[in-house]
């Protein structure tokens, strides 16, 4: 293998072609953007967007019990509960529950009876989904039990278990709950205001992230139409993020929006890979990043690309490599005016944004840009980009001669 085809191997292009990292620093390529849309994604994606907080407080392999509960009245709706494969989600059974009257403020529980499995299905990780059905519209998601084996609950899987970490000094809180992990967000923005978000992602989410395929532009790529980024870009602008103290009454424009967006990445924990995973080089999904609370400047960039691509932002995105670090780029033309007279980096059409420091948008570190790369658009370097490669040989051959030597 070659150098230019070990870096190729390094950046894991994923859609853009390998051939783009071959080009003189002065020439660009479109390249096709990612195939799956965001609107595909948004159909698998397990996220309660109904209304009603559901629970499953107790379940066997022939029923399962689930709380509901609601402030405001909401239209009647079915429970709909389903045996799938842990974590894919492909379906074993299907019943439908009772009709929830919910004019009023909804408490209550609710059992449903479901069959039993077949004898040769009793090894197979599975877990219950519970839906809300409307007439004939899609099911709605709106909890999930921890997965069963046979007919054991809370069983452990083969999945990786969240990262764990000391947090005594951070802003992040996590809970362990019935079929999701409960999360509290708490950070500071530019204008010194105290926010605070309270934010749920299913456990089978977080495992189905945990075995997708990974590397440097593919889990770019990712974060753009992924699902679970654009639901918490649409909390973050929302009533659901809360100033402190409580009756902070604040303006919110999109600066301040953007502002706060930005912000929130930078407030995770710094860890690196080899503490966090054990590994040469990992690369965070958007859902292990959240549940993780904790990232480097490829993780945080990816968090921070998913946010800014989906509405209510929008933006282009890229990423920006250095020999030793990577931050995002947002493209100029879509920042609010706030940022017209930041400058892009070089020629590019995108404004340099840190996530692992309070760097304002628009500063980064004094170190030499190596490529920029977005599925539109592709720049690089060719003096600098040999130091990737470089550091890269360096930091594998350390990695394994310390784990040959381990051994």
């Amino acid at each position: 293998m070659n150098r230019r085809e070990l870096l190729s191997a390094i950046v894991g292009t994923g859609t853009i072609p390998a051939v783009a990292l071959t080009r003189r620093r002065s020439e660009r390529s479109t390249a096709p953007v990612d195939r799956t849309t965001r609107r595909d994604r948004e159909q698998d994606a397990w996220i309660n967007r109904t209304g009603v907080n559901a629970t499953v407080v107790a379940g066997s392999t022939t029923s399962v019990t689930v709380e509901l509960c609601s402030s405001t009245p909401l239209e009647p709706f079915s429970l709909c509960v389903s045996k799938r494969a842990y974590p894919t989600g492909r379906t074993f059974a299907t019943v439908e529950g009772p009709l929830i009257e919910a004019n009023v403020p909804l408490d209550r529980r609710v059992s449903v009876a479901v069959d039993e499995f077949p004898r040769d299905s009793s090894s197979v990780p599975w877990l219950y989904v519970i839906e809300a059905k409307r007439g004939e519209t899609a099911n709605r998601y709106l909890c999930e039990s921890n997965p069963f084996v046979g007919s054991k609950r809370n069983a452990a899987t083969a999945g990786a278990e969240p990262l764990e970490l000391s947090r005594s000094e951070t802003g992040y809180r996590r809970r362990n709950r019935e079929g999701r992990y409960d999360l509290e967000f708490r950070w500071t923005d530019g204008e010194n205001a105290t926010w605070t978000l309270e934010h749920s992602l299913s456990k089978s989410a977080f495992e189905r992230a945990r075995a997708r395929p990974r590397g440097y532009a593919r889990t770019f790529l990712d974060s753009r139409t992924n699902p679970y980024a654009g639901h918490l870009g649409e909390r973050l602008v929302s009533d659901a993020v809360r100033p402190e103290p409580a009756d902070d009454d604040r303006s919110t424009t999109e600066a301040q929006w953007l502002d706060r967006t930005v912000r929130f990445v930078q407030s995770f924990e710094y860890v690196s890979d080899m503490e966090a995973a054990g590994a040469f080089d990992y690369h965070r999904m958007v859902e292990e990043t959240l549940v993780d609370g904790a990232c480097d400047c490829k993780d945080g960039t990816y968090l921070l690309a998913g946010l800014l691509s989906h509405p209510p932002f929008g933006y282009g995105t890229a990423l920006v490599l250095m020999p030793d670090h990577m931050l995002l780029g947002a493209r100029k033309s879509d920042l609010p005016d706030r940022y017209a007279d930041r400058e892009t980096i070089f020629d590019s059409p995108f404004v340099a944004v840190e996530t692992t420091s309070k760097k304002p948008i628009g500063t980064y570190r004094d170190e030499p840009i190596s490529a920029i790369v977005s599925p539109e658009y592709q720049r690089i370097d060719p003096e600098t980009i040999d130091d990737i490669v470089d550091r890269q040989l360096r930091l594998l051959k350390s990695h394994y001669s310390e784990s040959t030597s381990v051994h």
